[in-house]
């Protein structure tokens, strides 16, 4: 039996997958102490396999038997494949509805089971999880989500309306308590996600599995730590009741978020520079009870702070040996000392 103790101020995160196959998939993780560490990983699959003609046919004119499949976050010792991906941070009480609707759909089917980290005890911000296949009385009880239903309802067929990819988008969705929160992602499990990593089997300790009456060395599965993982914070959409500004300040800012990873992904500098935006996003979405005059204040302040950081172009063509090129980012903030100067009242 394998344990883990994570902290709840951890970083917990949900992931659509794509590998070079074209399959989509979920997995769930959560960055603790430096490290990145795989909890759990499903995907959605045909059932019964039906002869080749048979499955386009039903695929594109009907539907097939899907079954939402455990697909193991261990692999031979040492394995690695590449990914794309688009990753949302998401609390640990969050993680704990993920979990249950897993224990959901295991107490609807028979001899199915999802192998994964669960938790099992808490102690303060500290909490124990368990990698298992029981279903498991977890730390707190949940309650099952209005949607839940029609979640597991969508996991039972397979049509080219309900794949693989949009059952690992409903599935964020659901966690994250938003429809909103993925309509920016590709539903067509064709198209490639937003960023790439590479999955390789070298977390923790190696342990022995038996496949094909064959004993195979193991070891969990991580995200490459030689490419920076990013993690997307919860949408705009996630919270309620926001000021309009602030609203329409936040969602640029998530945007370029989403839009500045496509430059330079691997350099420490976009690393760095996502990290610092990232943060500031989290902070102010944190402060529900901030007046709009102070919301402007430290947004300006934090500008200043780290203008030196904002300006530095991630990517540089010859000509910038000649000119002055201001960054997405400062551009950004440009369009946010507009809208400020709008609301704040002339003297």
């Amino acid at each position: 039996m394998f344990n883990m103790t994570v902290d709840k101020s951890d970083e917990f995160y949900l992931a659509i997958a794509k590998d070079v196959e074209g399959h989509s998939f979920l997995f769930a993780g959560v960055q603790s102490n430096g490290k990145n560490h795989l909890l759990a990983r499903v995907g959605k699959g045909r059932a019964n396999h039906d002869r080749v003609c048979q499955f386009i046919f039903k695929f594109a004119f009907s539907s097939l038997k899907g079954e939402l499949f455990d697909e193991g976050i261990s692999r031979r010792k040492g394995r690695r494949h590449a990914i794309n991906y688009v990753a949302y941070t998401i609390n640990y009480q969050q993680y704990l509805d993920f979990i249950s609707l897993l224990q959901q759909i295991q107490g609807k089917k028979i001899q199915k089971s999802y192998e994964c980290f669960k938790p099992v005890e808490e102690n303060g911000t500290q909490v124990t999880l368990t990698y298992t296949d029981e279903t498991t009385v977890l730390t707190r009880p949940i309650v099952p989500k209005p949607a839940a239903d029609e979640i597991i309802e969508q996991m039972e067929t397979l049509h080219c309306t309900n794949t693989c990819r949009h059952s690992a988008l409903s599935l964020v969705n659901y966690v994250l308590d938003d429809k909103q929160a993925t309509q920016n992602v590709s539903k067509q499990f064709f198209n490639d996600l937003p960023y790439q990593t590479t999955l390789v089997a070298d977390d923790g300790d190696e342990f022995e599995k038996v496949i094909r009456e064959k004993k195979v060395v193991h070891q969990f599965v991580r995200p490459t730590p030689e490419i920076p993982f990013y993690i997307l914070p919860a949408p705009p959409s996630s919270f309620k009741n926001l000021a309009p500004l602030k609203l329409k300040v936040m969602t640029e800012l998530y945007q370029q978020l989403e839009k500045m990873l496509h430059i330079a992904p691997e350099s420490q500098e976009t690393a760095y520079k996502f990290s610092l935006l990232k943060n500031l996003y989290n902070e102010k979405m944190g402060l529900n009870e901030e007046s709009l005059s102070d919301f402007i204040a430290s947004v300006g302040e934090w500008r200043n702070r780290y203008r030196q950081e904002l300006k530095t172009l991630r990517k540089t063509y010859f000509f910038d040996r000649y000119c002055t090129r201001q960054t997405a980012t400062e551009k950004m903030f440009s369009r946010f000392d507009e809208y400020f100067a709008k609301t704040e009242p002339k003297p």
